[in-house]
């Protein structure tokens, strides 16, 4: 099967759930959306009536994202989902064209292509309404781009990716190491080898700054906090994967006793430091750096929810080939553990339901259910 022909079955596939969705939201207790889809929709509803998306509640992004899902008042509710969609079926064609540009043959393009379109997380996670995806675009467009060369178009990229969603910032330090490799390596002489890192580093800076004061002079306070402030100390009491969840969940609840420190609150410092040493070792190849990168920015994170996979499992087809070559680790291994990973969310959504669709009191087993799930993860 061609990679166009993988790519228009899964076009079907999520039109098909896009009208499941409508479906299902209308005649059941449990809703197919995702409640942040209907965030964003409000948001938009703001910002077309003449306000500020932050007047909703919850909106915790860019405005962009409220931008593009104008259409959701203009023309239909599911414009979003659609555009969500589409994001995932170009992300397939980027994913192509990075494996074709590695050499990696039609059949290994589209066993990717397959394996990114069809898993259960892209398919359902984008036409439930969430945005991650669009992320997951702009940063395969980045890579896209310093293959070719285009750093400052790059930067540029890499600068619209951190507003949108703060979390690219945790690929600043191997972009730039991977910059000053290829031009002292093309170059040999360090002195110029800074100038394409540093066209980067300028591009990005400049893009974030200008959409940064933009919608500052728009939005005020309201933008910083909400888009970027509210990130770097969010705590999240309930359904999230992260060892962290009970100890906040407890915090909430209990005043912490005087000269000690929260446990999460060091959630930081292991990041820190796993980020550091990962793009210090695997900077020379980017695809295999942010994958490493992100699964332990995700794993270490004091929030751990199921959007944050699509994260890394949109860089994972990139190193489908190395995993084909490799012999180290059996084949049967590799899908036992993916069915262990898998299981383990199962059983974590299990608990989740008791405590969010019923209203039982299961924090600890649901707790305990994420420390299962950090151990098939790891």
């Amino acid at each position: 099967m061609r990679t166009w022909h993988v790519v228009a079955l899964a076009a079907v596939v999520r039109a098909v759930l896009i009208c499941w969705a409508e479906y299902q939201d209308s005649r059941m207790a449990v809703k197919y959306t995702d409640i942040d889809y209907v965030v964003f929709t409000d948001a938009a509803r703001f910002v077309a009536n003449g306000g500020s998306p932050y007047q909703r509640a919850t909106y915790r992004y860019s405005p962009l994202l409220a931008y593009l899902v104008l259409p959701n008042i203009w023309l239909h509710p599911v414009f979003g989902k659609v555009l969500f969609s589409t994001a995932d079926l170009l992300v397939a064609g980027l994913l192509s064209h990075l494996l074709r540009a590695t050499g990696a043959s039609p059949r290994l393009r589209a066993i990717a292509t397959a394996a990114w379109l069809f898993n259960p997380y892209t398919a359902t996670i984008s036409t439930r309404g969430s945005c991650d995806v669009l992320s997951v675009l702009l940063l395969l467009g980045l890579l896209v781009m310093l293959l070719h060369g285009a750093d400052v178009a790059a930067g540029a990229l890499y600068g619209l990716a951190v507003h949108f969603r703060i979390y690219p910032v945790i690929y600043g330090p191997a972009i730039v190491l991977f910059l000053l490799r290829r031009a002292a390596v093309r170059q040999g002489l360090w002195a110029g080898a800074v100038r394409p890192a540093a066209a980067f580093c300028l591009a990005a800076a400049a893009t974030f700054a200008v959409l940064g004061a933009a919608f500052y002079y728009l939005y005020g306070n309201a933008f910083l906090n909400e888009a970027f402030l509210h990130h770097l100390g969010r705590k999240d009491p309930r359904h999230n994967f992260s060892p962290y969840y009970y100890p906040i969940y407890l915090q909430g609840y209990a005043a912490a006793a005087p000269g000690t420190a929260a446990p999460w609150r060091l959630a930081a410092a292991p990041q820190a430091v796993a980020l550091m040493a990962l793009s210090a070792a695997y900077h020379a190849d980017l695809p295999s750096a942010w994958l490493l990168q992100t699964w332990a920015f995700v794993t270490l994170n004091k929030v751990v929810t199921a959007q944050y996979f699509v994260w890394y499992l949109c860089l994972l087809p990139l190193a489908l080939p190395a995993l084909a070559a490799q012999t180290a680790v059996p084949a049967a291994a590799l899908v036992g553990g993916g069915a262990v990973w898998v299981a383990a969310q199962l059983h974590w959504l299990g608990w989740a339901y008791q405590l969010e669709m019923k209203g039982r009191s299961v924090h600890v087993g649901l707790w305990a259910a994420g420390l299962v799930f950090q151990l098939a993860n790891t």
